[in-house]
């Protein structure tokens, strides 16, 4: 599988468009993280997809950040917690195989693409009101889609005597 960024969108269309807009920031938080969680559950690593109960762990946290940025209150602020949130939850995510990590082990995900999602969120917030849905929500799933696919992932292989495997999620 891999990462399908129409889909996304027309997930996220789906919540802005105005036909079932969530009443508050809570549940358009939920909705988003659940769009969010749907898409990225078609990423893949080394070959490998993602193991969906990790996806389970990490949507709770998602879900509450993203309805706490949406009521932030100023499209710079929405931007900066969603672009948090969305960091937080890489590091949760785990794939078939994966050694549970240990004290000092190297990290196992990275998120190269921290800025450039900052950025791209804010320029959507603060332009938003002037485009259509459908623009809107396509800018958002190409700021999501660009950063994911930024993520890198590092497997430790258990023997050490197979190569670990570092990958970007595709």
């Amino acid at each position: 599988m891999s990462l399908n960024k129409a889909t996304l969108k027309t997930s996220l269309l789906a919540i802005i468009d105005g036909s079932s807009f969530p009443a508050t920031s809570v549940a358009a938080g939920t909705a988003w993280a659940n769009a969010y969680d749907g898409y990225a559950l078609d990423a893949d690593s080394c070959g490998s997809i993602i193991n969906p109960p990790s996806t389970s762990a990490a949507l709770p946290g998602l879900k509450t950040a993203w309805g706490t940025a949406l009521a932030s209150g100023t499209s710079t602020l929405a931007a900066g917690n969603l672009t948090i949130a969305i960091a937080v939850y890489w590091p949760l995510v785990t794939f078939p195989g994966d050694p549970p990590l240990s004290p000092g082990s190297p990290p196992v995900v990275s998120t190269p693409g921290f800025n450039a999602l900052l950025v791209a969120l804010q320029a959507t917030f603060n332009t938003g009101k002037t485009k259509s849905a459908d623009t809107v929500a396509g800018e958002i799933a190409d700021a999501f889609d660009a950063y994911t696919k930024t993520v890198v992932v590092t497997h430790i292989n258990s023997p050490p005597t197979i190569p670990t495997c570092i990958d970007v999620l595709s």
